[in-house]
């Protein structure tokens, strides 16, 4: 008991840890960093809704945040049927599903989901004369339902009860799991009756406990979270605001699901200096391989390709400087590790801020909030700024130009992932399962019958090609005149290497080549 009594006084232990706690939060054994259950759970599905006050100036920085999510809800977003999706597309996420306000400015609710999940929009859910979004997701054998929305202050009574009309619709689907997040403008810190009896009419839970709005004399929760079935619910609570506002604004709330979510793996690759490589070094390595003596001794190409292999980047390891990065595809290139940086520290500042409540943790977070939208906005400038000089140059390289061209095509276009795909009651959420299950498909819609059919007449051919031999020479002379500027192969072996080591690695590979066209 005086050990624990140490301890809390210290400063260092919650008085109620565990991962029960909404706020609490969890240690990572990979390192001493505190981090969020949500970042923990971050290969199960999450729900995230922000009252987002005009989305198209924030765009950029939603997109830096939003592969942290699988389905995004913004409320107030702001937007008129003249603004094209394609101006707030977001990389990995399908085309947004929009309510717009079309009659008076503000308002308007928009609903991004990620293109690895199946979803539809549910329009037979939405009430004309309100601002709602609904969209149906099927992960695996499972349903969720969810719906956006957005109540705007004052709202009489009629508008409230049209609100109540949609939720009654969605509850007669017959689907168990029914998320309901919006910008309610009810502040659930004070009771109220309509909110109550809608919660308790239809079994709904109102998932969050702390302040979601905050304004220069007081808070409020009025960004709500609702749930029917909240045994398929982990985690749910509010995030750090990351969007810039400075007196008045609202918070991020998130509901992590029990679900998996199907997410596009990312692979790690490993970049090479080749400008500063020591390729003395580097050919110096490979001949005391003795690579020659393995192929002798083994007669399986396989194990002899993957022996050259191995030899290779063994000595480029010790004579090129490399590093191994982490590759996610579909990156903003202007997102960079110092920006994916500084929004780490800036959540660590929110969490340190909301253990001790203390100004000058909060004072660092909002100077790391608004450093990660300048550092934003400049990085994104300087990638443009670069790709306009490389076009524009007088003596600019062909290559160069389609590359460039190409990075700038492709920022303006929504490219989406094949979503899971079901067949037969089966689900396929990972690529070979995708592969499969298409090529069943296909494969079963046409067959051809050729019993009885006679194979057709060949003449004989004339000449025979009895033997191959390819000399070493042969082999030098192919890799001496490599271009080093091509991508390398499906080995992951650089022409660069190839052709500085073409002395060494001639006879190795003419072993092998003429050992395949015997076998």
């Amino acid at each position: 008991l005086w050990l624990f009594s140490i301890l809390l006084l210290s400063g260092d232990v919650e008085v109620n840890p565990g991962p029960d706690s909404v706020e609490g939060t969890l240690t990572d054994s990979r390192d001493d960093a505190s981090v969020t259950s949500f970042e923990l759970l971050s290969n199960h599905l999450s729900i995230v809704h922000l009252n987002v006050q005009s989305i198209v100036p924030k765009i950029d920085s939603i997109r830096s945040e939003a592969d942290s999510y699988d389905v995004l809800v913004f409320s107030e977003s702001w937007l008129k049927p003249n603004i094209h999706s394609d101006n707030i597309s977001i990389e990995k996420i399908l085309p947004p599903f929009r309510a717009d306000r079309s009659d008076r400015p503000g308002g308007g609710v928009i609903v991004y989901v990620r293109d690895t999940l199946f979803c539809k929009r549910r329009i037979d859910l939405e009430i004309q004369g309100i601002e709602c979004v609904w969209v149906e997701l099927q992960i695996k054998s499972k349903r969720v339902l969810i719906g956006g929305f957005y109540r705007p202050p004052n709202s009489n009574a009629d508008y409230f009860n049209l609100i109540k009309e949609s939720i009654d619709r969605a509850c007669n689907t017959g689907i168990g799991d029914l998320i309901i997040t919006g910008d309610f403008n009810i502040n659930m810190s004070q009771s109220n009756n309509r909110m109550i009896e809608l919660m308790h009419e239809y079994s709904l839970t109102q998932l969050i406990s702390e302040p979601t709005h905050y304004t220069e004399h007081s808070s409020s929760i009025i960004d709500l979270i609702l749930a029917r079935n909240t045994s398929n619910i982990l985690h749910s609570g509010v995030v750090d605001p990351f969007i810039q506002d400075y007196t008045r604004y609202h918070c991020p709330v998130v509901v992590l699901l029990k679900f998996l979510r199907p997410r596009k793996a990312s692979f790690k690759r490993r970049i090479w200096n080749y400008k500063l490589a020591d390729y003395d070094k580097f050919r110096k390595h490979l001949s005391e391989s003795n690579i020659m003596e393995k192929l002798h001794s083994d007669n399986n190409i396989d194990h002899n390709i993957q022996n050259i292999t191995d030899e290779i980047f063994s000595a480029a390891e010790q004579s090129i400087p490399n590093k191994e990065v982490t590759i996610k595809p579909g990156d903003y290139p202007w997102i960079t590790c110092h920006i994916k940086n500084l929004i780490r520290k800036r959540k660590r500042s929110y969490r340190q801020f909301k253990r001790t409540a203390s100004a000058y943790f909060w004072n660092k977070y909002k100077l790391l909030r608004n450093k990660v939208n300048k550092e934003i906005r400049k990085s994104k400038q300087q990638y443009f700024d670069k790709l306009d000089r490389q076009l524009s140059c007088e003596k600019c390289d062909p290559k160069i130009f389609w590359r460039t061209s190409k990075q700038l095509l492709s920022l303006g276009r929504t490219r989406s992932n094949i979503p899971t795909l079901i067949l037969n009651n089966e689900h396929a959420e990972i690529d070979s399962q995708k592969a499969r299950m298409l090529n069943q498909y296909f494969s079963s819609q046409t067959t051809v019958n050729d019993t009885n059919k006679s194979l057709p007449h060949l003449d004989p051919v004339q000449h025979n090609l009895e033997s191959i031999t390819i000399s070493i020479q042969d082999v030098k002379d192919v890799l001496q005149h490599l271009n080093i500027s091509k991508a390398c192969g499906p080995d992951l072996i650089s022409p660069r290497l190839l052709k500085e080591g073409a002395s060494l690695l001639a006879s190795p590979y003419c072993t092998i080549f003429n050992r395949s066209l015997i076998q």
